[in-house]
Order: C-alpha cells, then structure tokens, then sequence
C-alpha cells in the first residue's frame, strides 16, 4: 500500500489515458474515494459487470461512501439492459447510498467519471463509454485530471454534473422495464429501414413585426417569473412552432391546443385512467396517424402517454397561470392562461383549447443550457417547477425587451 501511495503521488496533475489504462485507473481511483459521480452515454453488460465489484467494494467499505449515476437511453438502443439491470442491483442493496438516474435522449453524451475524496477530485474525462472495449481495447482517448476540491476546475466539473443530475429523469426502474421491452423488439427486428427521409416541417408563424410585441401585462408577467413563480407551464406549438401562427391574434389574444383527438369533449371523462381506455379501445379505428410506429417498432405515441398530456392540458392547468410557447430551442411567446377547457368540434388539429392572452411575444432563440434541458423533453406539456430555470426565463425575456 505503501508502494502505490509513493506511485500515485508522483503522478502530473494530468495524464492521457489509452483505453487500456482506463479500467485499472478506475479500480485504483474506487478504492481511495468516498464519492463516485459518473455520466456516460452508453453502457454495455461487460462493462458494468466488469465494474461492479469494485462499486460493491467502495460501498461497503464505508456506509457514507456515495454512488450517483447518470445514465444515456436514447431510440438507437446502443446502452444494454442487462447493464442498467446491474446497476439497479446494487441500488437496490445500497438503496441509501446509491441514485441512479437516465437522460432518454440521443444528445446525450457524456463520458465524465469523478472520484472525490478527502480535498481532492479526480477526473476521467474522454471518449470511453462504460463498455468493456471502451475501457480496454478500442483506441480511445482519455484525460485523466487530479485538482484540489477547491481549484475552478474541480469545482466547475462538479457543477457541470449537479447540473445534468438535476434535469435528469428519477423514475429508473420504471423506464428500464419499458426500455428493456422496446430493446428487446428493436433487437427482434431483421433490420432497421434506411429509407426514413427527413421531412420538411411548414410552419406558419407571425411575420416579423410580431417581435418583440409588448402587450399589457407583460410587466406583471416579468415581475412574477423574476420573483414569486413557483410553477409555469411549457407547451409545445409543434416542431419548429409550425402551429404558433394559429395560436395568436394581433391583438394578443389566443389559445394553446394539443392536437390529440379522441373524437370527445374531455370533459365527458371522470379521470385519466378512463380517458387512457377509451384511447386505447378505439385508435385502431382513428387512422393511420394514431397508429404510428416509433423506431422501437411499438406506436409511436403510446395511450398512457397520450391520456397524460389530454388530461394534464384538462385537469391541470388554470386559469391565471403562466404559459411558455417553446419549440426547438425557441421560446415564442409567454403568456396567461385566461379561458376555461373548449372543445371546438371543426377544430382540425386543435379541438381542445383553452384561451390565453399572449403579453411577450419575443421569438428568441434560447442558447441557456439549464433551459434547453428544461423546457426541452419530449411531453408536449408540462410543468416547470424550478425556480432558477423560471427566474432566467425571465431575465432572456426581459433583456429582450
């Protein structure tokens, strides 16, 4: 032991790591933390399971010894189920130790391995997904960085990481029994098709004298997102905002809409697990745009899914609260929600409506990353609950003005 401290103190304070160095560092570095913090985009079953000893070690060696993990899903099916089933093993035993979270989204790309102990924070930093080829015999390229707990770096690393585990998704085990079963059918299937076609998207927006338009309140609205907002609801106006154009009036009034359609007032429902039924009873006979096959081979907009959105635009947002317009890293307008639930039967896609009335309409491209995490996952609506995402829609807003 004696030997290997001499050794390891001796080292630069940076190292190129070739993917053979990768695991043997990884196990040194696990028997000297107390906090392990990685991020990685793909993760295979001989790579977890070659790592999973020496995380069982770290853990029992101190029972304040912590594991977080975020981990990359995403529709290319490239991260193993058995390797996330791995790790939610060791969660389960070391449930008080141990959080282990996912981003679903192929722009999902860290390969960021930290190692804290004592005052210092030890950083592998490269190209090695946690795979066994990764972190052996492909031709990698990693750094390895030893900084004191204080420096910038370590404490910009750090931040980088509290970052993403806060916009990352909690419910694990619950994703990984749907991603398991959609992994398995991807895998099933003789071959992907190699004919999908990117599409251009039309879209029908405000003409440009639409930008910026104060209207009144918008210095309400400004005032509430800068200091007493506790929630405010997202909602897509389609890819690209094609659909905002229909949204807003010159005048500033309008309406948001989600163009799902059971060919029924949502009022007629008594809850979403009703609403949930009676989708998934009748989209056989609703066309072909409710059968739609996603990229797993399962539909492309499950009913569960759906009867969320339907429900949540019905039952959960209210009159009074503030609605963010947002799309492709665009925020188009925000406004107050000021209508109740209508149902517009020659609606086309927007039978279920409610009115609001648009105060900002700024169409700004947003470049804010803790934003484009925030308001950019794949539910149509939801809310946004995080004050310091909510202050700083605000602040782009306001210096837009």
């Amino acid at each position: 032991m004696l030997a290997y401290r001499c050794r390891h103190m001796s080292l630069p304070d940076e190292r190129f790591l070739k993917s053979k160095d990768f695991f043997g560092e990884f196990r040194q570095l696990s028997l000297r933390s107390n906090k392990i913090r990685f991020a990685v985009a793909y993760l295979s079953q001989n790579g977890c399971d070659r790592i999973s000893r020496d995380l069982e070690r770290f853990l029992e060696r101190d029972g304040k010894n912590r594991l977080d993990v975020i981990a990359g899903f995403s529709s290319y099916f490239i991260t193993e189920p058995k390797a996330l089933e791995t790790l939610a093993a060791i969660k389960k035993h070391y449930s008080d130790q141990v959080d282990i979270r996912y981003y679903y989204n192929k722009a999902f790309h860290p390969k960021l391995f930290i190692f804290e102990r004592d005052n210092e924070v030890d950083a592998i930093i490269g190209s090695s997904n946690l795979t066994w080829p990764g972190m052996s015999s492909n031709i990698e390229a990693n750094v390895l960085l030893k900084r004191p707990m204080e420096s910038s770096l370590s404490q910009s690393l750090m931040d980088f990481f509290n970052q993403i585990m806060r916009h990352a998704e909690r419910d694990f085990e619950d994703e990984l029994k749907r991603y398991s079963k959609d992994y398995d059918r991807y895998h099933t299937r003789e071959k992907r098709s190699k004919k999908v076609g990117r599409r251009r998207v039309e879209t029908n927006l405000p003409p440009d004298d639409y930008q910026p338009i104060d209207r009144s309140g918008s210095t309400d609205i400004l005032r509430r997102l800068s200091s007493d907002s506790k929630m405010i609801w997202k909602i897509s106006p389609g890819q690209h905002g094609k659909y905002f154009g229909e949204w807003i009036e010159p005048d500033g009034s309008g309406h948001i809409a989600v163009w799902w359609r059971p060919k029924k007032k949502l009022s007629d429902f008594s809850s979403e697990e009703e609403l949930k039924n009676y989708i998934n009873d009748n989209r056989k006979s609703w066309g072909t745009r409710w059968n739609r096959k996603g990229p797993n081979g399962g539909l492309r907009d499950p009913s569960g899914y759906v009867a969320q959105q339907l429900w949540r635009f019905y039952d959960e947002t209210k009159e009074k609260q503030i609605v963010v317009a947002y799309s492709n890293k665009t925020i188009f307008a925000i406004g107050e929600i000021s209508g109740k639930y209508e149902y517009i039967e020659d609606g086309k896609d927007f039978e279920h409506r409610k009115g609001v009335r648009w105060a900002i309409v700024p169409r700004i491209k947003v470049s804010d990353q803790d934003i484009i995490w925030s308001l950019g996952k794949r539910p149509t609506i939801f809310p946004v609950t995080d004050t310091a995402i909510i202050r700083k829609i605000g602040n782009i807003i306001g210096s837009a003005r």
